[in-house]
């Protein structure tokens, strides 16, 4: 109790070791392959975003003109994405989908012949989960109204905004605010005495929407 606001939160520990799992980035499966007779040794990929997996490779060659890059998202048809120059042994493959599994090979080429192909390297890419919320109560002994601050942590790269959703006494919940990218906090003023409060946050990303943040309620009690 502070100020005669009692504050309750819902899953608060659950989603903190969620959230600091996400934090770090995206599970760093890869399988890294040698194809002897390739001129492309140690492909590695991997996930770094929800949309983006970062591809690395070793040459054994010196008169290769260039590599195709190609992807799968089976393991089996693969499909040629770009081809770089002989000088480049990484490339960043973006706009993906979230949570998806990715494969890759690939090939050395030079005028008259290719060469074999590396054995596939694969990465999954990140699920879009959601923000960590939590909430500070204005001191309203120095204001006519009560003010709830909402504050989260932005896990994104991507996002273009957030929306901020609330529950009346438990009731549905109701999109009451949009906010734009880069933007952790919220003021929610003029709220009702002896009234509970509860609020949840989703990131709008490129790739789609997050999942929805822990549940936060603030009951007010003068």
């Amino acid at each position: 109790m502070r100020n005669g606001i009692k504050i309750i939160v819902v899953g608060l520990i659950i989603c903190a070791s969620i959230v600091l799992i996400a934090a770090k980035g995206c599970p760093r499966n890869k399988d890294n392959g040698t194809n002897t007779g390739s001129s492309v040794a140690m492909l590695s990929a991997i996930a770094v975003l929800p949309t983006q997996i970062n591809l690395s490779w070793w040459k054994s060659s010196t008169n290769e003109d260039g590599f195709k890059i190609e992807r799968s998202t089976n393991g089996i048809s693969f499909t040629e994405i770009t081809s770089v120059a002989s000088n480049i042994t990484t490339y960043l493959d973006t706009g993906l989908i979230s949570n998806t599994t990715y494969y890759y090979r690939i090939i050395a080429y030079n005028i008259s012949v290719d060469n074999m192909y590396t054995y596939n390297a694969s990465a999954t890419t990140c699920a879009i989960t959601g923000p960590f919320l939590s909430v500070m109560i204005d001191d309203e002994s120095l204001r006519p109204q009560i003010i709830i601050i909402l504050s989260w942590i932005d896990n994104y790269a991507d996002e273009t905004g957030f929306e901020i959703e609330r529950s009346v006494n438990g009731g549905n919940y109701q999109q009451f605010a949009t906010v734009g990218a880069n933007v952790i906090s919220w003021s929610d003023s003029g709220l009702t005495p002896y009234i509970g409060y509860y609020y949840r946050v989703r990131a709008n990303t490129i790739s789609g929407d997050s999942l929805y943040s822990n549940e936060v309620g603030v009951v007010t009690t003068r």
